[in-house]
């Protein structure tokens, strides 16, 4: 049977003929396309949130409660720490747990804009709002990976991997600031 090139007519295919195929390859594949397309979707309904400063009632009653900043950062905090675990276990490379971490590190960005939404609704001030930049475009740029997006460009796997270890870094250390402003002023 003669695989087509075009992935909709793949999709389309089986239907037409009744018969079942499966391609892991393209099966992976779209999958990586839809988490990339919500993830792209959640980070611009979250962006036009936060800067045209929507006001949600219940969550913003919630946000001003000191026990929901605490846990909803220290969630975001530990999702800053489990995403740096990939870059320890890459020299490590033990088999299945790194692609098993990998896997994780680059789904779990799915969702991270909408965690960072629950715990800020708006930008905040100086070093606040250059955490939340950092942070939404580093998720852009998740989106935008070379594994996902499947480019091959060496150039522009270099290129992306040292801005994405570049804003990581940054949002580590502005968070840890946020963590150290937040407890020592209470």
């Amino acid at each position: 049977m003669k695989l087509y090139e075009s992935s909709m007519t793949f999709l389309i295919y089986p239907y037409l003929t009744g018969k079942e195929i499966v391609c892991d390859k393209c099966i992976s594949l779209l999958r990586q396309h839809i988490k990339s397309l919500v993830g792209i979707t959640l980070l611009v309904a979250v962006t036009v949130l936060i800067v045209t400063d929507v006001q949600i009632t219940m969550l913003k009653s919630l946000q001003q409660n000191s026990i929901y900043k605490q846990v909803s950062g220290l969630v975001v905090l530990l999702y800053i720490y489990l995403q740096w675990q990939l870059y320890f276990l890459r020299y490590n490379r033990t088999g299945q747990l790194y692609a098993k971490f990998k896997a994780w590190h680059l789904s779990s960005s799915v969702v991270i804009p909408v965690i960072l939404f629950l715990h800020t609704s708006s930008g905040g001030y100086a070093y606040q709002s250059l955490l939340l930049v950092i942070f939404l475009v580093q998720c852009g740029m998740g989106y935008v990976c070379p594994h996902w997006i499947k480019k091959s460009n060496k150039l522009y796997f270099t290129l992306w991997t040292i801005l994405h270890v570049t804003f990581a870094v940054c949002i580590t250390i502005l968070a840890m600031y946020h963590f150290y402003i937040t407890y020592a002023y209470k």
